[in-house]
């Protein structure tokens, strides 16, 4: 009865991995290959500005602290460098540990936009963004920050599909990945910083 048991686990396991790789790779085709090549180089352009973005933001508003000596915008600005130093440590961590191939070397009537060598799970374009908009809304909490900024990310994260670099799994698990290293971080920052501040006003009193 236990062999049996076990026989029909494993069967249900293959069917279900099967089933959700079939599901990636033909919802990847879909866009992939059915995609308006005319907006290309306008997906090039986007993808790419995650990179100036997610250092960009965090280098201005911590220099704008430092240089107006406003600690609170200081912290602020550290804790966007952090969240993006631990998102990045996590996704390359993980693309190690998963080794999965990119998309293009296992089907290669995909169109990729350039031949990316790095391993596909998690999309880092993805991640950072991800990180980005969540820390950026935890940050500030208007409406009018947090909607451009996740509407942002998903736009990145999208392209990654359109130029045929990642599976959906792949952007899926990059977002879920950057969200969750921002909230980690901001958890642990303000732990750290209130830890901090009690030991100061114990020493004070």
């Amino acid at each position: 009865m236990i062999k049996y048991i076990r026989l029909l686990t494993a069967v249900l396991f293959v069917t279900i991995t099967a089933t959700a790789q079939n599901f990636d790779i033909n919802t990847l085709k879909k866009i992939n290959l059915n995609r308006n090549t005319g907006l290309d180089k306008t997906f090039i352009t986007i993808t790419n500005s995650g990179n100036y973005i997610n250092f960009g933001v965090p280098s201005i508003v911590t220099l704008t602290g430092l240089l107006t000596n406003n600690k609170q915008v200081t912290q602020q600005g550290m804790y966007l460098i952090a969240s993006q130093a631990v998102t990045i440590a996590a996704t390359q961590t993980l693309k190690r540990i998963v080794n999965r191939p990119r998309p293009w070397a296992t089907y290669p009537y995909l169109q990729p936009y350039e031949p990316v060598l790095q391993y596909s799970l998690p999309s880092g374009h993805t991640s950072s963004v991800f990180a980005m908009a969540t820390s950026v809304s935890v940050t500030y909490k208007k409406w009018y920050i947090v909607a451009p900024a996740y509407s942002y990310a998903t736009l990145v994260a999208y392209s990654r599909l359109h130029l045929g670099v990642h599976y959906p799994s792949d952007v899926l698990a990059g977002a879920a990945l950057g969200a969750s290293c921002a909230i980690i971080t901001n958890v642990l920052q303000k732990r750290y910083f209130n830890k901090k501040k009690n030991k100061y006003t114990i020493k004070t009193t």
